[in-house]
């Protein structure tokens, strides 16, 4: 699997918002990205999937990972690299 990498996005300027403020476009924008790194060429998956937890939405990092908005991650053999806050008590 590539490193993780943190993007940064684009900040609000000249009256064009940037969407990155919404968790949902900002973790489907960096999920393309790592996508692409991953070697999807052309190909984008953004299906949206929901966590078990909390129904909180998620995409395909590309690496065998399908993150999501709560700070769960899973890998495609279905374990769980970090828990859902919901799942784990902690919220």
């Amino acid at each position: 699997m590539g490193e993780p990498k943190e993007y940064r996005f684009a900040p609000s300027i000249d009256g064009a918002p940037s969407l990155h403020i919404e968790d949902r476009l900002a973790l489907m924008a960096k999920c393309i990205a790592d996508q692409q790194r991953a070697g999807f060429g052309e190909y984008l998956d953004i299906r949206q999937f929901e966590c078990c937890g909390c129904g909180a939405p998620g995409f395909n990092t590309g690496w065998g990972v399908t993150e999501y908005t709560c700070g769960a991650s899973v890998h495609s053999d279905g374990t769980w690299s970090d828990k859902c806050t919901a799942l784990s008590g902690d919220g």
